[in-house]
């Protein structure tokens, strides 16, 4: 482990000391209930220094953010940082809760109640990918008693007030200790571990090691010498060492490189041009030993729109290629920097009374989440998904701790040591999308791309425009990996069921438009959307004779195939089984569309789900009356077809405006089967309506469409 002193556990009050002793003699059960101080004492005694009151303030104070506080309620306690404003904590509201049911209420008018705290053990329900075998949870929760009786759990609205703490053993294990000694502590103390992580990876780690030869990038900050400066490719080496940052630009503005800078920059980059972010990555990238750190916006030329282009097509090389990515995982902008405040009892060590006959017992105490930022304001940032999946190793520079990224052995500073398992969140399909840092990143396949997709658009961009640009290194990657045909973000294998994803409105139900002016990407790729969207993963096992596959993709243009940058328009070529025209309807009861077929009769069990609720001018579009039509793709597997719109322009060629899912199957009773017959395009020949009709031997017909 490192070189470094050991922490002793923290110092415990009376009551918080007994309450371990009796955790770590077993003398306890899922109801037992250990009585603690008032909430003025308990605050009280974690100002006075006990480690355990103060995790429990912490704890009850974030539950109560988290859970009981509305979105604009907890946005009226943050700070642009996330941080709770001076003089609106949490903990003053509960003080005030407090104070009207506490004894120190002297209104002899009022009952008489005070606010008794209590902390009770029981083992948690399930395990996850951060429990281990031996944890446990300590609760803590706000009791009204009247006159030394129960009167019932303090609540705030229809909620109990209360907080889950993990209380896991360390056997023989005291925590390092490198806090500052200054007293005045932050996660930069934490840059000897840092430097641990990061050596012992490099040494040791084969999983992380690059399997492609290293590009070097176009420019990196030189940090060698005195002032840091722009140095080209021709004065760098093949081998050198550079570190990036993922960080948000935020409203910010300060000198960038330019076309007028660069000659400057190259000599000297000026303070103004280095905030505090910035200044924050390099005192990090010169304490690892890297003498180089690529930041985009002193690395691209920002008034170039050529050099733009040239330089996003190589984030595939450039953040591969790093011996290490610094994510300043906070920080609205760039002002804020890397490293955060934080209290002696960041990290809660304690330790049991020994007796004559048992050894004195440590346990760790983290919060719920302990394994996640508090906040995380790059988590909403769609450039830095690629750049944490391109990345070998991130360290993350959080507002708790520091969390360490590899392939290899994940840690974060209150397990140095690594996880008890993997978060395979990214690999699994049943798995709950995970925004740990504990991700399995390793091997990226067509597999993973629809978890890829549903994360990423689930994020912000600052110009729409970079929405295919943003994901492009990624792509790159599993194509060169896999040598799968990459289609204007979807794959060329199993490209039929992709062109299934929808538009994922949540609740409360989004709205949001195609991006039009210009068009940028082909109405069938989910590119073209801006919003969340959700990519059907490949449906083996839905597929038989009663989940047949009723299209046929018979031609791609060359333009998207393989192209990683800049879309526009493109022509897919369907061959399609079921194809019918019908009318939208509105269901006035449930607010959701209907179809009905040409002679007027409703398709029952059909809801269509549209793509767009906003033209680009930001008006609501009205489908209710919309003559549209109907491609059927699977039966039996939601969402079941596209809602198409014919372009007017050529015959047979329509753009999508949705899709449709079956809530109840039209194939249950012999009429709708005749209604789903009789409507159908494809069987009665009507040409006018396909791009090709081909007529094949023994009665047989082939019908194509045209999707732009």
């Amino acid at each position: 482990m490192l070189n470094l002193r050991y922490r002793p556990a923290l110092r415990l009050c009376t009551k918080c000391q007994a309450a371990v002793d009796r955790y770590s003699s077993g003398d306890y059960t899922r109801d037992t209930r250990l009585g603690h101080h008032t909430w003025p004492k308990l605050k009280s005694s974690a100002a006075n220094g006990c480690g355990l009151c103060s995790q429990i303030a912490l704890g009850v104070n974030n539950t109560f953010m988290r859970y009981y506080l509305s979105d604009e309620e907890r946005r009226a306690r943050e700070d642009t940082t996330g941080h709770l404003k001076e003089g609106k904590t949490t903990a003053e509201q509960i003080d005030n809760m407090a104070r009207d049911y506490d004894d120190i209420n002297n209104d002899p008018k009022r009952p008489q109640l005070q606010v008794v705290p209590a902390i009770s053990f029981r083992k948690p329900l399930e395990k996850s990918e951060h429990i281990s075998h031996n944890t446990n949870f300590l609760q803590y929760n706000l009791y009204k008693y009247k006159k030394g009786k129960y009167v019932g759990p303090m609540k705030y609205g229809p909620q109990s007030i209360s907080c889950l703490l993990e209380i896991s053993e360390k056997p023989g294990q005291h925590a390092i200790d490198y806090d500052s000694s200054s007293g005045s502590l932050s996660t930069e103390d934490a840059l000897p571990l840092c430097k641990l992580w990061y050596q012992r990876c490099c040494s040791s780690h084969e999983t992380c090691k690059s399997d492609s030869k290293q590009v070097v990038p176009t420019r990196l900050i030189c940090l060698r010498g005195g002032n840091p400066r722009i140095s080209t490719a021709g004065e760098l080496h093949n081998d050198s060492r550079y570190a990036t940052l993922s960080h948000s630009w935020g409203g910010l503005e300060f000198p960038t490189l330019t076309s007028t800078t660069l000659p400057s920059f190259r000599e000297r980059i000026p303070p103004e041009a280095l905030p505090k972010t910035f200044g924050d990555a390099i005192r990090i990238t010169q304490y690892l030993g890297l003498d180089y750190l690529w930041i985009d916006s002193l690395c691209i030329l920002q008034d170039s729109a050529e050099d733009w282009r040239a330089e996003s097509s190589m984030m595939t090389e450039v953040y591969q290629g790093a011996a290490l990515n610094i994510a300043a995982t906070v920080a609205n902008d760039a002002s804020l920097g890397c490293f955060w405040p934080r209290r002696p009892s960041w990290k809660c060590q304690v330790q049991a009374t020994s007796t004559q006959s048992q050894q004195a017992a440590i346990y760790d105490l983290f919060q719920p989440r302990w394994n996640n930022p508090w906040n995380n304001t790059l988590k909403t940032r769609a450039w830095v998904v690629q750049e944490r999946l391109l990345s070998r190793r991130t360290l993350h520079f959080a507002e708790n701790q520091v969390f360490w990224e590899c392939d290899q052995n994940p840690a974060c500073e209150l397990v140095p040591e690594g996880y008890p398992s993997r978060d395979l969140s990214l690999h699994d399909k049943n798995r709950p999308h995970s925004d740990s840092f504990n991700l399995l990143r390793k091997g990226l396949t067509l597999g993973h791309w629809p978890r890829i997709v549903n994360m990423y658009t689930s994020c912000k961009l600052t110009k729409p425009t970079d929405r295919h640009i943003a994901i492009g290194g990624l792509a790159r990657l599993i194509h060169q990996q896999t040598r799968e045909d990459y289609v204007a973000g979807l794959w060329r294998r199993d490209l039929e069921d992709q062109l299934r994803w929808f538009a994922w409105k949540g609740f409360p139900f989004k709205r949001f438009p195609r991006i039009n002016n210009p068009p940028l990407a082909p109405s069938w790729s989910w590119v073209s959307l801006n919003g969340e969207v959700r990519l059907k993963y490949q449906e083996s096992e839905s597929s038989g004779p009663d989940n047949p596959l009723l299209i046929n993709v018979q031609h791609v243009d060359q333009a998207v195939l393989n192209s990683f940058g800049q879309l526009g328009h493109a022509r897919l070529r369907l061959q399609c089984d079921l194809f019918f025209l019908g009318t939208i309807g509105l269901e006035a009861e449930f607010g959701s569309f209907n179809v009905r077929v040409s002679d007027g009769r409703r398709l029952s069990g059909i809801v269509v789900d549209f793509d767009c609720n906003l033209d680009e001018n930001g008006a609501t579009v009205r489908y209710a009356g919309l003559s549209a039509y109907f491609l059927c793709i699977r039966p039996n597997a939601p969402p079941n077809g596209l809602v198409l719109a014919p372009t007017l322009g050529t015959r047979g060629e329509y753009r999508r405006i949705g899709c449709f899912h079956r809530m109840e199957s039209p194939y249950r009773t012999e009429e709708r089967a005749r209604m789903i017959s009789e409507a159908n395009l494809v069987e009665a020949g009507l040409v006018s309506h396909f791009a090709a009709v081909v007529e094949g031997g023994g009665g047989g017909r082939q019908c194509f469409i045209d999707l732009v």
